[in-house]
Parts: structure tokens; sequence; C-alpha cells
């Protein structure tokens, strides 16, 4: 314990208060509509949560494989049996029945805690990138409203955000140190986010970047080679381990990305992928603020102006 304490800077307690704060804003409005259940979204992970727990599996039900939100059903449900067991001394079922508003409430901790936990990682990638740059990320993401309110919903977004926030920071510690190591770490992250959204398979393309930056700096195809075999074979096996329902349950999840690839399904206005991604441009425009542009346009200017590698390997994430 001295040991760490010795270790520790400015920076570090300067990251337990912001984390504090952040994990506090959090908190503070976990119970936003409850008991009603207000939000469009939420549903899902619960009554995914529930249909394994009724059914006595961990085959979460094919209705719900739209994300698929396996990594936030498998979480909640461990919690729901923890809370129903310890506290309540009842079964899911009747604490579903009962007082469903409560399941909903473990369900959005779970968001809570990935909320929190993406501040650390924020702080030590841009630590990595920049010394000292990774305190004021923290408090940005600490205190960003959007991202505050959003960690308090359960949902697979902010879920998704955190474990590929992992993943980029495997990516940048393997740019440092190319190791299988840290190469089989990020291939695990982005299999574990695939599992929360499908969307999240493009993290593949980071793995592609980053082993091919490491592999041109030392000029040796057969790191390009070997390392990218690998890192596609455990991209694969450690989906299918996160959530073994993806492999069982393959019809379902062919037809869901089928789906989410049409360009118009019921209830949705057909926008194609131009409008749809001029759509979320200006959505994190008017949330963000117009300001916030400048700042992240000036910040791509310095890690240019840095010319390291893995400022290089951030712009292009």
């Amino acid at each position: 314990m001295e040991r760490i304490l010795e270790k520790m800077d400015w920076r570090h307690y300067a990251l337990i208060l912001i984390t504090a704060l952040g994990a506090g804003l959090r908190l503070y409005g976990r119970g936003w509509g409850l008991p009603l259940l207000l939000h469009p979204d939420e549903w899902q992970i619960v009554d995914g949560a529930m249909y394994m727990v009724r059914e006595h599996t961990f085959l979460p039900p094919e209705e719900i494989f739209q994300w698929p939100g396996h990594l936030m059903m498998y979480m909640s449900l461990v919690l729901y049996k923890l809370y129903a067991a310890v506290k309540l001394h009842m079964p899911v079922e009747l604490v579903y029945e009962q007082n469903p508003a409560v399941l909903y409430l473990l369900s959005r901790y779970v968001s809570i805690f990935f909320g929190t936990v993406s501040i650390v990682l924020i702080f030590l990638i841009m630590e990595k990138i920049k010394r000292n740059a990774g305190v004021v990320a923290a408090l940005i993401a600490a205190v960003f409203p959007v991202y505050v309110i959003h960690s308090q919903y359960a949902s697979a977004d902010i879920p998704l955000m955190c474990v590929m926030l992992a993943a980029v920071l495997c990516g940048v510690c393997y740019l440092e140190q190319a190791s299988v190591k840290n190469l089989l770490l990020m291939s695990f992250f982005t299999g574990l986010a695939v599992t929360v959204k499908y969307s999240a398979a493009a993290l593949c393309l980071w793995i592609a970047l980053v082993v091919t930056m490491e592999s041109l700096r030392q000029k040796s195809w057969k790191l390009f080679f070997f390392h990218g075999l690998r890192a596609m074979g455990a991209f694969i096996l450690f989906t299918f381990l996160c959530s073994p329902a993806l492999l069982v349950k393959y019809k379902t999840v062919i037809e869901f990305l089928f789906w989410q690839a049409a360009h118009e399904h019921m209830g949705m206005e057909p926008q194609g992928f131009r409008k749809n991604f001029v759509y979320y441009v200006r959505t994190f425009l008017e949330n963000a603020g117009r300001e916030f542009m400048v700042f992240l346009i000036l910040s791509a200017a310095v890690l240019i102006k840095e010319r390291k590698r893995q400022s290089a390997a951030g712009i292009g994430f």
C-alpha cells in the first residue's frame, strides 16, 4: 500500500476526486421516471434478464437480439438474483410482480458502473497520448451532460462506450509494446463490445489500424500476418465465449443483422445511410454544442503536431 501511495502524484489524486464526482452525478439521477417505466429501451434489458430467470437458461429470448445487449442482460441477471436472495429473501419473479421498478433500478446501476469506469479509461488513454491531458479529459467525461444523463439509463449505449474505450486503451498499449497480451486484450474487449451492440464490430478496423502501424514501424510483414490472424481468431473466440447465445442462435443473429442493415423498418421513416449519418451528426452538435467542435478540432491539431504513433492512432479511431 505504501509503495502505491509513493507512486501517486497530483494527477492520481485528481482522478480519484473526479471519479467520485462523476459517480455522484450519475447516482443522483438514477431514479428518473420511476416507478413509471418511461424509457423506451430499458424494457429490453429487464425483460431479457427476466426471461432467463423464468426459463432457467442463459439464452436470451430470440425477439431481443436486435442490439443484442447480452452483456447488460447477464449482469442484470446476476444483480437480480443477488438482491432477491440476500436483501429480500424471495424469488426474482415475485420481486418483478410486486415492484418491477426495483429491477429497472438495479439495471441502471450497471450503466452507472460502466459510466464511472469510463472516466478512468479516458484518463488512462489521454495520459498515454499526452501527459497531464488525462485529468482534463476525465473531468469533461465526468460532467459532460449527455454522458451523465445516458449513464443513468439501463440501455446499451454507455456499457458499449466503456468496453470500446477499454479496447482503445489496449490498442494504445499495443503501440507502446506490441505484445501478444495487448493484442489478445484488444481482441477480447472487441468481442465483448459486440455482445453489447453488433456495430462494435467496427473496432476490428481499430485492431487492423494499430497492427498495421506497428508492422510498418518494425518493417515486419511477419508481425502483420501472424498478429492479424491471431487477432481475428481471438475476436471470434472471445465473442462467442462472452455470449454463447450468438453462436447457438446464429440464424437469429444473421436475421437481425440484415434487418438493421435495411434502409427502413417498421416504425421508422426511411432515411438511408446518408440521411441517418447527417441526423446523428446534427443530434451530436445540438447536444454537445457547436462550440465544443472548436475544441475537438484544436485537440486534433495538437495531436497531429505531437507526431506520436498513439496520437495518430487516436485521430484514426
